[in-house]
């Protein structure tokens, strides 16, 4: 692991400990036992690191969605694996859960839009596959983007409350069974 990786995983535990406005730069500097020249030497400031930071975990969750929605299963079955590649990616990365839910109204506009956009990504992976869906007659005429983000919404939920696993996919599967043909 680089430096610089090394830094933005102790600075995800960090602020997801401390918070955004609770982490100074020396701290996470003296958390690392590394000078501040360093931190700044990778990241132009606080914002620059949150920022890559969060890119770097959300691109592994969207990562793990594309593998699965580029395979060639029916679309139930896609959206099926979609929803547990959510979740488990989702719940290895327990500091981004609590910045993501927590911290999203405190922050400055250029990363709640990088926030926005990131979510955005992920709906797109969950919109393409119940598109793809309603192509092939799978699933009901519906509202592909609307729905996504419901089920994600839904999801996050879940995750948050670190929801019981069979209460999960019992809903899951109520949700698909409104969705088919």
């Amino acid at each position: 692991m680089s430096r610089k990786e090394k830094i933005l995983k102790k600075a995800a535990k960090l602020f997801s400990q401390y918070s955004y406005h609770g982490l100074s730069m020396a701290k996470l500097a003296k958390s690392l036992k590394v000078s501040k020249s360093l931190l700044f030497y990778h990241f132009k400031n606080k914002v620059t690191l949150y920022k890559e930071m969060l890119k770097t975990a959300f691109q592994n969750i969207i990562d793990s969605l594309k593998m699965v929605s580029q395979n060639s299963l029916p679309a139930e079955e896609k959206l099926k694996k979609l929803i547990f590649s959510y979740s488990q990616t989702l719940a290895k990365e327990e500091n981004l859960i609590r910045l993501w839910f927590f911290e999203t109204s405190s922050q400055t506009k250029a990363i709640q839009s990088l926030l926005k956009k990131l979510r955005n990504e992920i709906i797109d992976q969950f919109s393409q596959v119940i598109k793809e869906g309603i192509k092939r007659k799978e699933f009901k005429k519906s509202n592909a983007k609307r729905l996504a983000s419901s089920l994600l919404s839904l999801m996050d939920g879940f995750l948050y409350q670190r929801g019981n696993k069979g209460r999960i996919k019992e809903t899951i599967e109520l949700l698909l069974k409104g969705l088919k043909s």
